[in-house]
């Protein structure tokens, strides 16, 4: 670790989100006219799935087949974004207080020469204690390292260079920084799905006209009645914006601590005021930005 102005602190933020989805609009007209019918499909059993003579048996090959359609479109039509992020997660058992978050983001999970770098900066709107909070991490600078202010009330401004995947970044965050954005998480949910549907415990149903911030969504809930080794997550729900194309919302939950108690919240994310496409550049993932307060690097 980089200490740009000396003194001992920890500050760090992590932004990640997750998503896959299906619309009822351009996604689903252009999806497997299964899915539908699939969605709703049940598989209570404990045994691993066979699932080379009949894969779309499984309730989560059309959730899979939707979050493939999403990264393709994200990847293709979605340069970069601002949004306000609500986040919560559960870190060493301890459920964390909800950070509000403004945020800017530019580029794609698989980049090349000619591509704006993976670029991110963010800003802590709540809670007190770490407001104002700075974050800035560009893909190929600053040794792979993010820029991190303090927040708070005392010594805000003061800054730090950090590794994303570093023990004093992971103390306050369940995802590095590298992991930021839709396609990020989508690339890791397709990943987890693909493990799940090894095995038959499954329930995956959708509901429509569901509302996030008065948004109309459809909400995506996938269930594991039963607590496995091989399972994440007891329970996960996704919204999706039906105008925007996009999730909103994702909130994850482990299995009750007791026999019919309420699930357990992992980890929760709502995205608010997005705006897409709106011409980020380099100066706006610049740390000598004239609206941040990151201190020079010595």
């Amino acid at each position: 670790m980089k200490l740009l102005n000396p003194s001992p602190s920890r500050g760090r933020f992590l932004v990640a989100i997750i998503t896959m989805c299906l619309t009822n609009s351009g996604f689903a007209q252009s999806a497997d006219p299964a899915v539908h019918e699939t969605i709703e499909r049940r598989a209570l059993k404990v045994t691993p799935a066979s699932l080379d003579a009949t894969a779309t048996a499984h309730p989560l090959v059309p959730v899979l087949q939707i979050a493939e359609q999403l990264y393709e479109h994200m990847n293709r039509e979605i340069h970069d974004y601002t949004c306000v992020l609500v986040k919560r997660e559960r870190i060493d058992g301890e459920l964390r207080p909800s950070e509000h978050v403004a945020v800017k983001f530019r580029g794609h999970l698989n980049n090349d020469d000619s591509a704006d770098p993976f670029s991110v900066y963010a800003r802590v709107l709540a809670p007190k204690s770490i407001v104002g909070r700075e974050v800035l991490y560009v893909d190929g600078e600053n040794d792979g390292e993010m820029l991190v202010t303090r927040g708070g009330r005392r010594n805000a401004t003061m800054t730090f260079s950090i590794r994303p995947q570093g023990r004093m970044a992971a103390k306050d965050n369940k995802y590095p920084i590298t992991e930021f954005g839709m396609e990020n998480l989508l690339a890791r949910i397709m990943e987890v799905a693909k493990q799940d549907m090894k095995f038959d415990e499954c329930y995956v149903r959708s509901i429509p006209n569901t509302k996030v911030d008065g948004r109309l969504c459809t909400m995506f809930e996938v269930k594991h009645p039963h607590p496995r080794r091989h399972f994440l997550y007891h329970l996960a729900r996704i919204f999706v914006d039906d105008e925007l194309r996009v999730p909103v919302r994702f909130a994850a939950y482990t299995w009750p601590e007791t026999e019919g108690g309420d699930p357990v919240l992992v980890e929760e994310y709502t995205f608010r005021n997005i705006r897409f496409n709106v011409g980020l550049n380099d100066r706006d993932f610049a740390y000598d930005h004239p609206d941040y307060k990151f201190r020079p690097v010595d």
